[in-house]
């Protein structure tokens, strides 16, 4: 399972990471967004440090269940489709639509927003006023389904 850093208690975020293991210091807060490859039903291992001496004084075992899996792999080739800024602040704007119907849902399944876009330019999307977090955009047109992922920071 990859994890990604992607916000802070307003601290710098650290360099890009995404990887399976993540280096928090200690007092600062972060938001972490993990990306399984599968349902699971797992622990998270959370080892406390000595920043002296570098060495482990406590460890837990936080659970992880993530069930309803989505994945979606499209031929993103007949889609000329783009999505930016991503992440972005809720509000983001969504290119090479048209005549299609849009649909944002976050990551429990719920519909936050509902489109139907008619013309080729650019559409600015808001979904600010929902919690920061993951939420997954599908387009649905004559040209089939596409559906990607954008986090709101």
């Amino acid at each position: 399972m990859q994890a990604q850093i992607i916000d802070s208690d307003g601290k710098p975020l650290p360099t890009s990471i995404n990887s399976d293991t993540l280096v928090l210091m200690p007092g600062e807060r972060y938001g972490v967004m993990l990306t399984p490859t599968s349902q699971i039903t797992d622990s998270i291992i959370v080892h406390y440090k000595s920043m002296n001496t570098d060495s482990t004084y406590g460890t837990e075992y936080p659970p992880v269940v993530i069930s309803g899996f989505f994945a979606v792999q499209e031929d993103e080739s007949k889609f000329k489709i783009s999505v930016y800024p991503n992440p972005n602040n809720g509000t983001f704007t969504i290119t090479g639509v048209q005549n299609a119907n849009v649909e944002i849902t976050n990551t429990l399944g719920e519909v936050v927003l509902k489109r139907e876009i008619k013309t080729i330019s650019p559409a600015q999307l808001d979904i600010s006023k929902y919690p920061k977090g993951t939420y997954f955009i599908k387009v649905i047109n004559s040209k089939g389904v596409f559906t990607t992922r954008i986090i709101s920071i």
